[in-house]
């Protein structure tokens, strides 16, 4: 890309790590943003393709005209007969408002990765006194989760004083959904809760759900959820 090239304050941003070219676009570097495939691509996630105003830089596109080389030549010397010969198209950087804001979210989420890790490693071993630590962290009450994760007060009651509670996997993305949990979090809790995903389309859902829509509601998961006729999460009774 001549922008690379040429533009040194453009470089030094690309050269930082934070963000990379996927479709078309560049993106910042997190798991909000970019998934994978199935043979290691990078591809933007739903939240992404909905929102990249937030995770994606804008460039100019400014047309010139082609004074070095003419329509003749690309007829004649080119193997790409139907290149645009008479104008040019060049792309640069624009250090917008916009932009500058994308560069200070993709800072502050480099900085979130060491929270992160000082986060995970005080959290407690069992799976009740880790989901009571996210709780107090988020400041979620018992009925301000049930609120949010559709799972009753009982529910949550049980799972946060009876380690031997037999917690369900679909309690489990309900609450890191309600929590809106860092997929690191999430992938912890249920580990903690003893449950590991099969490869079924349900459990390929719920990956999505926490990998990729985690900063979503629960009523948007459920949509997902829904449109592909699986069961939901949470919907019990409330009160």
């Amino acid at each position: 890309m001549i922008e690379y090239a040429t533009n040194l304050n453009f470089r030094a941003i690309i050269d930082s790590g934070s963000y990379v070219f996927v479709d078309n676009h560049f993106c910042i570097n997190d798991s909000k943003y970019i998934k994978f495939d199935e043979i290691g691509s990078p591809k933007l996630t739903d939240y992404a393709l909905q929102n990249m105003d937030e995770c994606c830089f804008v460039f100019d596109f400014r047309l010139r005209d082609n004074k070095d080389y003419g329509v003749q030549y690309y007829s004649e010397c080119t193997l790409f007969k139907s290149a645009i010969s008479n104008k040019i198209v060049e792309t640069y950087y624009d250090p917008s408002e916009h932009n500058d804001e994308i560069v200070q979210r993709a800072m502050d989420l480099r900085e979130t990765v060491a929270d992160i890790v000082k986060i995970r490693n005080s959290l407690p071993a069992e799976f009740s006194k880790t989901l009571k630590a996210h709780m107090k962290r988020k400041g979620c009450t018992v009925e301000k989760l049930a609120e949010l994760s559709l799972i009753g007060p009982k529910t949550i009651q049980r799972m946060r004083n009876e380690e031997d509670y037999p917690v369900e996997m679909h309690h489990v993305v309900a609450l890191c959904v309600g929590m809106q949990l860092h997929p690191i979090f999430s992938r912890d809790l249920l580990k903690k809760a003893g449950k590991s995903f099969k490869g079924t389309e349900l459990h390929i859902t719920y990956e999505l759900i926490i990998d990729s829509l985690y900063p979503e509601s629960i009523h948007y998961c459920n949509e997902i959820l829904n449109d592909n006729s699986l069961p939901l999460l949470g919907t019990e009774d409330l009160k």
